[in-house]
């Protein structure tokens, strides 16, 4: 699993005492394990991840620092219909 392309990066912020403080920021990586699993479910697919080895760097309120241990988990159900005319229509929860 590839995250993002070369040269992005996701800035996490934390909201304290009324004002927005920069965090940590994630670039963008290959996570070390974990993955993406895929279940169908009638008319409905659920997308399951776990993600391990995530690469971070800390940096103004929450310290100062780099590591490579976090984590991700989570699932969405995705479904979609065919609509007359070939138009297709995607939402997911």
């Amino acid at each position: 699993m590839n995250c993002g392309t070369s040269g992005d990066e996701v800035d996490v912020q934390v909201f304290l005492l009324g004002t927005w403080l920069k965090c940590f920021k994630i670039p963008a990586q290959t996570p070390t394990g974990g993955g993406v699993t895929y279940t169908n479910s009638g008319a409905y697919v659920q997308v399951s991840a776990e993600i391990t080895g995530i690469e971070y760097t800390k940096e103004g309120a929450c310290g100062s620092g780099t590591g490579n241990n976090a984590t991700y988990s989570g699932s969405a159900t995705i479904a979609g219909t065919n609509t007359e005319g070939g138009g297709v229509g995607v939402w997911f929860q």
